[in-house]
């Protein structure tokens, strides 16, 4: 009776050490992903967020102008088109710099 007490508590420990490597290694798995993702999601965002503050310049510049005393319907119009091709090149620019896709959804083992 107690060598078979004896197997079934070493069988235990066994077990318990296995599956406590198990944990430990997905946990830094987990960790790893998260780190990649967290990398890749502030890179983009610090892009993203130079961009961002150009659109706001570009519209700051334009709503000044146009708030402008002696402002022409020339002036404005010239604004708006200064203010629309800066946003349409930020919105390209932007495209370049997509947010990473979520780690519940990445090939993260």
């Amino acid at each position: 009776m107690q060598k078979v007490f004896g197997v079934v508590i070493a069988f235990l420990a066994v077990a318990t050490l296995g599956t406590g490597y198990y944990s430990i290694q997905t946990n830094r798995e987990l960790a790893r992903c998260q780190a990649d993702y967290n990398e890749k999601f502030i890179n983009q965002l610090r892009e993203r967020t130079l961009i961002a503050n150009q659109d706001r310049e570009s519209l700051a510049t334009m709503v000044r102008g146009l708030l402008q005393e002696g402002t022409t319907p020339a002036d404005r119009g010239k604004l708006l088109e200064d203010y629309l091709k800066a946003k349409e090149k930020n919105d390209e620019e932007r495209k370049k710099y997509p947010l990473p896709e979520l780690p519940a959804k990445a090939s993260c083992g």
